[in-house]
Formats: C-alpha cells, sequence, structure tokens
C-alpha cells in the first residue's frame, strides 16, 4: 500500500533527510533550550560549523514551528482541566440538588401525612417550602447550562490564561462557591 503525501512529511522540528548526525544534535540542543535560545550555547565539537548549519536548515523557522506546536498542546490540555473541571462541578452540583430534591420529598411526605391525620402542620411552611422547590429548579436549570432568564451570554476567551492564572481562577471561584 502507498504511504499518502502527508505520512511520508517530517514535521519541522524533528530530523530532516538532508541533517547528519552532528548537525541533527545541533538542532536538538538548539530546539531544546528555553527561549530566548541562543546558538552560542548549543554544545558541538566544531562550535563554528553551527551558525551555518542554522541557516543551512532554516533553525529559526523550525523552532518557531515546534513552538506554535508546544503551544498548541498546552492549549489542548488546558482545555481538557477546564472542560474536566466543569463536569466535576456539575456532578457535584447535581448530587447537592439531589440531596435538596430529597428533603423537599421528606417535607412535602410530612406535610401530607400531617394534613391527613390533623390539622396541626408547622413543620415546614408552604411558603418555605415553594421557595425551596422554586430555588432547586433554578440550580437545575442552571446546572444544565439552561438559562434562568433571558440574558445573552458572553464567552469568556480563557486562552491566554497561564496555567498558574488558571490555577488562581479555579481557587478564586471555589471561594466564591464558599462564600455563597
Amino acid at each position: 500500500m502507498a504511504e499518502s503525501r502527508a505520512e511520508c512529511e517530517v514535521l519541522p522540528w524533528e530530523r530532516q533527510p538532508s541533517e547528519g548526525e552532528e548537525e541533527w544534535q545541533a538542532f536538538r540542543n538548539y530546539r531544546d533550550q528555553a527561549p530566548p535560545r541562543r546558538i552560542q550555547h548549543v554544545y558541538v565539537r566544531r562550535t563554528a560549523d553551527v551558525s551555518k548549519w542554522s541557516a543551512d536548515h532554516c533553525w529559526s523557522e523550525r523552532v518557531a514551528a515546534y513552538d506554535r506546536h508546544l503551544d498548541e498542546e498546552r492549549r489542548t490540555v488546558r482545555e481538557a482541566v477546564l472542560k474536566e473541571s466543569e463536569k466535576e462541578r456539575a456532578a457535584r452540583q447535581l448530587g447537592q440538588l439531589k440531596s435538596v430534591q430529597d428533603i423537599i420529598d421528606l417535607e412535602l411526605a410530612k406535610l401530607w401525612r400531617d394534613a391527613k391525620n390533623s390539622e396541626a402542620f408547622g413543620l415546614v411552611k408552604v411558603n418555605d417550602l415553594n421557595k425551596l422547590m422554586a430555588n432547586a429548579i433554578t440550580l437545575e436549570r442552571l446546572i444544565r447550562g439552561q438559562s434562568t432568564e433571558n440574558v445573552a451570554s458572553t464567552d469568556v476567551d480563557l486562552e491566554n490564561l497561564s496555567p498558574d492564572e488558571l490555577r488562581q481562577l479555579r481557587e478564586l471561584q471555589q471561594k466564591m462557591k464558599g462564600a455563597i
């Protein structure tokens, strides 16, 4: 079976067909430096050749492609973490909502039983129970991503946040939830 052209192409940050072993090692040393990279920090036997190899094999363009690749990988991981955090939060909130709904069911059963047995209610006021039910319904709609009002939503772009900034955001969100 013939390989497609895309399967045969070498990514820019990988070893190129025209690179010898020493050139490849020198490029890897350059590529794997933390930015800003310096050609003079590439360790090889003949340092005079490094500048020529850099020009001949387009090191600047190749490491720029590598940096874009790494940025895409970091963004993918960051988005996965944010999505997982949303799933965990929704699952926790749904669990809490289930507990509230269980309380509502118990209190309704008590009211029904007491109403059948006597005219003395007193366990939970009907108005309080109505408020609790309304809040539970609102919470369930919010958790499921359904709006409770006719308000246009705006998406927040978190793409430019660093992992530390995302962690701080998550901590602030948890702190806000604790205050509610």
